[in-house]
């Protein structure tokens, strides 16, 4: 039973990624980590942070099916038995060159000061006193001259600001005091920890967040 359930197993490589704690910026690292997973009980942790070649090569050497994720979702067939599907490619007999690269869509972490201004969609969603009343967001987003947020922008009702700034903390750092002074205006007499924000930013056009 054992040798059948290794016969129907499958090794999984897959691409590490990391995360640069200062910038917020997520990377695929071109290092691998592996598994190999089969029916009932067979289960096996393989190396991590080694390159591609060599969890392959430890793939092979416990199963016939190898399936190697690059990135994301580009799936590949590296093993003895091909594993077919619609999106799996067989492994390059070259083998594929892997850098370590930042994940897509997110050039604008990297933004310093110095860089010149360009727009931002910053999605804020207010919470306190008095925000729970009809027509509170209505008159928020008429005091900052602002419209509100798609629906799939945040999962609280939210007020779109575009600001202009170099880079995403400047332009949330705006967008926090225009909305301190616009609630601060209607909510006459609440203390300055009254009412609480979450924000979102990315450069205009806007994105689905």
């Amino acid at each position: 039973m054992e040798e059948f359930a290794l016969m129907l197993a499958t090794v999984f490589v897959s691409e590490e990624c990391d995360t640069d704690l200062e910038t917020m910026v997520e990377w695929w690292t071109g290092r691998f980590f592996c598994s190999l997973q089969g029916p009932g009980s067979v289960f096996e942790d393989g190396p991590s942070g080694v390159t591609v070649d060599e969890a392959i090569a430890w793939g092979r050497e416990r199963a016939g099916r190898v399936l190697v994720r690059v990135g994301s979702d580009d799936h590949y067939s590296a093993g003895s038995d091909l594993i077919k599907g619609t999106t799996v490619k067989p492994w390059p007999a070259g083998g594929i060159p892997l850098d370590r690269r930042m994940l897509p869509d997110q050039e604008h972490l990297l933004r310093s000061e110095s860089d010149p201004p360009i727009l931002w969609n910053v999605v804020v969603a207010v919470a306190g006193e008095g925000m729970d009343q009809p027509n509170a967001l209505t008159r928020l987003m008429e005091a900052l001259d602002a419209e509100q947020a798609p629906a799939d922008a945040n999962p609280h009702p939210g007020i779109l600001l575009r600001i202009t700034a170099p880079t995403a903390r400047r332009a949330e750092q705006e967008a926090r005091a225009a909305v301190a002074k616009a609630y601060g205006a209607l909510a006459k007499g609440a203390g300055p920890h009254a009412f609480s924000i979450s924000m979102t930013s990315r450069p205009a056009p806007f994105k689905a967040f």
